[in-house]
């Protein structure tokens, strides 16, 4: 058993439902049933953005680019947010990506 607890997150105020790591290992993605989306710096637990919640429905899953400077998230409002760490006002919004609610968003490689 190697595993422990480093931190506890405590900003959102709703169940967490998804979590990812980046890739470069810098960030840790957090979306949570109240439609908001926080990301995290690692190196010392402090929140880098956590203005995007843009959401109606509970985030279900999150998922980043392979070169780690973007996030997709997939919500029960049946749409897809793909947000940039380098533009963090602009966002492309995926209506109706999947009747029921998207569950899962994956990233292919280039």
């Amino acid at each position: 058993d190697n595993l422990k607890e480093i931190n506890v997150l405590e900003r959102h105020t709703r169940q967490v439902t998804s979590l990812a790591f980046s890739p470069d290992g810098k960030y840790l993605a957090s979306g949570d049933q109240k439609n908001e989306l926080i990301i995290w710096d690692v190196t010392n637990w402090s929140i880098v953005e956590e203005s995007w919640c843009f959401h109606t429905g509970s985030i279900k899953s999150v998922a980043w680019s392979p070169d780690s400077s973007r996030v997709a998230t997939g919500s029960l409002d049946q749409c897809v947010f793909v947000w940039s760490l380098a533009e963090r006002l602009n966002r492309v919004r995926i209506p109706n990506a999947h009747r029921g609610g998207v569950n899962a968003v994956s990233w292919l490689d280039d």
